[in-house]
């Protein structure tokens, strides 16, 4: 059986490995309307940027809320897998959406589900002691 301090070493070191990616997202996600063909047309005002903006600064705050303390707040994972879950159904309840965007919020969406339900995984085996 492992020691529990590196059993809880180890878990905290992974934790905040995809914490830190999670709040990489988030600061993606802030500046991606900057950077990609966010807009169809100069005339036509459309949600994505917003959107992605939010979304980003609450991606970045979880994960810099795990990261801190990265044994703690698990609910942070969870919820920053549920922006993951709202980003990859925004472009169809949100529409109109660029391709560009639409592609973007899928990716980074899928990306946040999978780090968020990951990184809360660490702290729930520490917490059965596995």
């Amino acid at each position: 059986m492992r020691d529990m301090p590196d059993m809880r070493e180890n878990a905290a070191q992974t934790v905040k490995h995809l914490s830190g990616t999670i709040a990489g997202l988030g600061a993606w996600l802030i500046i991606a309307p900057f950077i990609l063909p966010y807009f169809a047309a100069p005339d036509i005002v459309i949600p994505a940027p917003y959107n992605d903006v939010v979304c980003g600064v609450l991606l970045l705050i979880l994960g810099a809320i795990r990261w801190g303390k990265p044994l703690d707040n698990v609910w942070a994972s969870y919820t920053s897998a549920g922006i993951g879950a709202w980003l990859v159904i925004a472009p169809f309840v949100l529409a109109p959406y660029s391709f560009g965007a639409t592609v973007n919020d899928i990716v980074i969406g899928l990306l946040a589900i999978v780090l968020g339900i990951a990184s809360a995984g660490p702290t729930k085996s520490v917490e059965r002691g596995i």
